[in-house]
């Protein structure tokens, strides 16, 4: 029987309140926000009530950021989906729970 390769923990990308995680490089986090604004916030890219710095207009949104194993909420209280997310991305990586950073 083959042993079950073990799955890359990634270290950045950004946590949508519904626990959908997008991967992004190291320090992709901007173009990835611009990114996912134009996706997830269409109407507000459209008529531009997107802050001058969308990593900002995100967290303020409920996004949560993972930048090199450190995940960055603004204080925000985490929805069910993220704080599930982050449990499985802990046990995955064999980290604490809660992570310092989210206490």
């Amino acid at each position: 029987m083959k042993a079950k390769a073990k799955k890359k923990l990634e270290h950045n990308g950004w946590l949508s309140p519904k626990g959908k995680f997008i991967v992004v490089d190291q320090y992709g986090h901007c173009e990835a926000a611009d990114r996912i604004i134009a996706e997830f916030y269409p109407l507000k890219k459209k008529l531009k009530i997107v802050q001058d710095d969308p990593e900002t207009f995100l967290e303020t949104n409920g996004w949560i950021k993972l930048s090199s194993l450190h995940w960055h909420s603004m204080g925000n209280e985490l929805t069910q989906p993220q704080l599930d997310f982050v449990f499985d991305w802990c046990v995955q990586g064999d980290i604490q729970y809660p992570p310092k950073d989210l206490e």
